[in-house]
């Protein structure tokens, strides 16, 4: 979860529900996760009910890791469209609070869970 605080504060507590006397395990942990993914997927699957398929793609290729948007590889990979449209997608994922743009011009989902759960649930 990338130490971020409130989705380390509700794991824990995921854990904490689970975990016998005999104490927590791997096993435990994971299926607190998977239960807590599980939870917010409502809301991540109405997240990307008001997204384009542009957007999503967009949403995508960044969780995956992307810098370079505006190569042909990219473009077609991902079916972002012309390297002029990454702009417009940047721009309006950036405004729906889905991305935070860092220094270096690094771009990154803005909540890991998100990120996540694009990467492994919603694929």
């Amino acid at each position: 979860m990338k130490n971020h605080p409130y989705y380390i504060q509700q794991l824990s507590q995921q854990v904490w529900f689970r975990t016998p006397d005999s104490g927590c395990t791997k096993e435990i942990v994971e299926e607190a996760f998977n239960s807590l993914i599980a939870q917010l997927s409502l809301l991540f699957a109405n997240v990307i009910d008001s997204l384009t398929p542009k957007q999503i793609n967009f949403l995508l290729a960044v969780a995956d890791g992307v810098s370079n948007f505006s190569s042909k590889e990219v473009l077609n990979k991902y079916k972002l469209g012309t390297s002029a449209n990454i702009k417009n997608l940047r721009k309006a994922t950036l405004e729906k609070d889905l991305i935070d743009v860092l220094s270096g011009n690094i771009i990154e989902i803005q909540d890991p869970a998100f990120e996540y759960w694009l990467k492994y649930v919603y694929r």
